[in-house]
């Protein structure tokens, strides 16, 4: 939303969905024509029951609703959830993007009320229910848990606000933290990450017995937890004040496999599916194995995910690009034009564009 342009609503929904759906789209078509018939074994007949659950509920997915369709079960495609909340949410980010770019106070109020309803709706929910929040190895996943708790966009928004509090943040321009700020930040980051990463354990234990009140708690914040870690990594290098994770973070072998990354993510699942239900005799699961299995999936789905890019998505972004080439180039004339009529504006957006220049190069 840049200034001097106007904020196009269908094309900002036209666009993502163009950037999602035919990836998406041909994965559906390959899980529920072609997988079932790509092989055999003691468990491939699921590959079959997974094929008539996308017959079935397939338009659920064209329209990113199936998170609350699938009233039954999510076995087409399981993993596919993400893409329903990530869309819904997409759908709603200009009732709070918006305002907070018209009218700051508004648009803060609103984003603080959505971040604390982010936080009571699971909470709530987690109470009332009962929930078994975490997988245990000798117990069978509640179900229910993962329809009517796991996946509903409501319980999975916290998140992405305070992901848009941080963007805000970052828009705003409120300059370098304080080194005092910036250790407080680093130490409660540390403290996120771990909080995430050990109250899994917490509910391994043997001696472990269940406890309404941390299970409500950690419904409520654990998601915050973990995304304020995340979200502070990302401010703190966009300051310039990252250091050395900022620089790990930036290596360019990056760049190539976020191009891939949306193809990675769809193609993992059926990858291990294969795995999995095309085995015929019990395996003796070690840490070798374990390593063996992690580094051979990785590869698989890093080649798959290139060529499934190649073949599905790198088309249809530049078709879309094609398509609204013309719209853009009209707008970047308009406001050349605007800019050349207006000379004080463009010296002083030039004046900007210099000092974040040389910003850059003095964190360099």
């Amino acid at each position: 939303m840049a200034k001097g342009r106007k904020f196009n609503l269908l094309a900002y929904y036209v666009h993502r969905y163009m950037r999602l759906t035919p990836s998406f789209m041909a994965l559906l078509s390959i899980a529920t024509y072609i997988l079932p018939k790509m092989g055999s074994g003691a468990l491939w007949q699921s590959t079959k029951i997974q094929s008539d659950c996308c017959k079935e509920k397939w338009w659920a997915k064209l329209l990113y609703i199936h998170n609350y369709v699938y009233s039954h079960d999510l076995r087409c495609l399981i993993h596919t959830w993400y893409l329903a909340v990530d869309m819904q949410l997409f759908w709603v980010s200009p009732l709070i993007v918006y305002p907070l770019y018209k009218k700051h106070k508004l648009g803060l109020i609103i984003l603080s009320t959505a971040i604390v309803a982010s936080v009571i709706t699971p909470a709530v929910i987690e109470a009332l229910n009962k929930y078994q929040l975490y997988f245990f190895p000798d117990e069978k996943y509640d179900h229910e848990t993962l329809l009517h708790f796991y996946v509903l966009t409501s319980n999975r928004a916290g998140p992405w606000l305070l992901g848009i509090l941080t963007g805000y943040l970052l828009a705003t321009d409120h300059g370098i933290p304080t080194p005092g700020l910036r250790k407080t930040g680093w130490i409660l980051a540390v403290l996120a990450f771990a909080y995430s990463l050990f109250t899994y354990r917490i509910y391994q234990q043997e001696y472990y017995q269940s406890n309404i009140y941390f299970k409500t708690f950690n419904a409520g914040v654990g998601k915050h937890i973990w995304a304020f870690g995340i979200c502070w990594i990302i401010y703190i290098s966009l300051v310039g004040e990252g250091g050395i994770i900022c620089q790990f973070l930036s290596f360019p072998m990056y760049l190539p496999l976020g191009r891939i990354s949306y193809s990675i993510y769809l193609l993992h699942y059926v990858v291990q599916t294969m795995e999995i239900k095309s085995v015929r005799v019990p395996m003796y699961i070690n840490e070798f194995q374990m390593v063996n299995f992690y580094v051979s999936d990785l590869v698989i789905c890093i080649f798959g995910g290139f060529v499934f890019c190649l073949m599905f998505e790198s088309p249809f972004l530049v078709l879309e690009k094609l398509i609204f080439a013309h719209g853009t180039e009209r707008i970047s004339q308009s406001s050349v034009e605007n800019e050349t009529n207006n000379p004080k504006r463009y010296s002083k957006k030039k004046f900007s564009i210099e000092n974040k220049s040389n910003n850059l190069k003095f964190y360099e």
